[in-house]
């Protein structure tokens, strides 16, 4: 990862939360991910649930809770039903069957926390789960149980889906998205280079950053041109206005970060951050 990348608390949360959700893509079932198995937890004490409040609990949209919600009912783990108080909605409860899917996947899930945090040791990975933490609790909702609030993956997920919102309302007034920050920052440390360099850097898939790129091109903050002695590769040259462009998403992106740990002591910010970098190398 590159050091400019590394610096940026909000980077390595969403570093981290990627590698949360592919370690567990690879023991949930196709159609369960980190926030159904959230859902499923916070349904634990048996009361019916609006969408909506679920949405609220796991800190996701209302329509990505609606997939997450689609995705269990055909599993047969949570059931649906239009909810009395408004029939515009749904209230889900657990099934029986869910308590089955969770002893036998919470196993899976706990090793892949303890593998993914070894390399902190055990006071490190207790400290990282601490840290996020103290970030999270003052905004999680009631119904989050006990066993979620200190699941180090929980954290990492609750606390990158608050950060990238509150980044992404920050952005507004600039015209940008993190996603677009992360890039100009990148090609302003690296000069111009091929697209496939930008998605290595990001940790993204080629197809993902051809976005990115077309939304910066559109912007006029990016430029694809043909590499000098080759037609064929073409680089991506940042254009005028992407270092003001580029300044004021820093600025408000810093405001939003201090106002997101504001529960750590400086020194605690700086842990965390190291901490995080361990976790993502």
């Amino acid at each position: 990862m590159l050091e400019v990348l590394a610096a940026l608390p909000g980077h390595l949360l969403f570093r981290a939360r990627m590698r949360v959700a592919a370690e567990l893509a690879a023991v949930l079932p196709a159609d369960v991910d980190v926030h159904g198995f959230a859902v499923l937890h916070v349904l634990g004490d048996g009361r019916a649930r609006s969408q909506q409040d679920l949405a609220e609990a796991v800190a996701v949209s209302g329509t990505t809770l609606g997939t997450v919600a689609a995705a269990l009912v055909r599993q047969r783990l949570v059931a649906r039903v239009r909810n009395p108080a408004d029939r515009r909605s749904w209230l889900l409860t657990r099934t029986p069957a869910a308590d089955d899917a969770l002893r036998a996947w919470g196993a899976h899930v706990d090793e892949v926390v303890r593998r993914l945090t070894a390399p902190l040791g055990t006071s490190g990975a207790a400290e990282l789960r601490d840290l996020l933490h103290a970030v999270a609790d003052p905004h999680l909702p009631a119904p989050v149980p006990p066993v979620l609030r200190a699941s180090t993956g929980f954290l990492v997920t609750r606390v990158h889906e608050r950060a990238h919102r509150d980044f992404l309302e920050a952005l507004a007034p600039v015209g940008l998205e993190p996603r677009h920050f992360a890039a100009l920052v990148v090609l302003a440390e690296t000069g111009p280079v091929p697209q496939a360099d930008l998605a290595r850097h990001l940790g993204l898939s080629g197809a993902r950053v051809v976005q990115i790129v077309d939304g910066l091109e559109e912007r006029g903050l990016v430029s694809r041109r043909a590499a000098a002695g080759d037609r064929r590769t073409h680089l991506l040259h940042r254009e005028a206005g992407a270092d003001a462009a580029t300044d004021a998403a820093r600025a408000v992106g810093a405001r939003a970060i201090e106002d997101l740990l504001s529960p750590l002591s400086a020194e605690e910010r700086s842990r965390l951050s190291a901490l995080l970098r361990a976790f993502v190398s």
